[in-house]
């Protein structure tokens, strides 16, 4: 029997809150991957966005057939890449 795979990774919106822009992010990607499956299934790491004051930090885990997107409540764990934007304007 073999395994059926999907032909592009599932997108997962994980925990968020007041002041998170990860649903936005999370829609981002979702689009991404439906334009570029092939690319997006050869992606992998966990990458952490800080926009800065007033927005919370996003974690973008990227693993074989997913990508979740979230709130990063823990500061302590490492990223393959952090993007620091201290700055309110974007």
């Amino acid at each position: 029997m073999t395994e059926s795979r999907s032909p592009h990774p599932h997108v997962q919106l994980r925990s968020t809150s007041g002041t998170s822009i990860s649903a936005v992010i999370y829609a981002l990607l979702e689009r991404g991957v439906l334009l570029r499956p092939a690319l997006a299934c050869e992606l992998r790491g966990s990458i952490l966005l800080r926009l800065g004051h007033p927005y919370k930090p996003v974690r973008v885990d990227l693993c074989e057939g997913e990508i979740e997107v979230g709130d990063c409540d823990n500061n302590d764990r490492a990223h393959d890449l952090v993007i620091d934007r201290k700055s309110t304007r974007l």
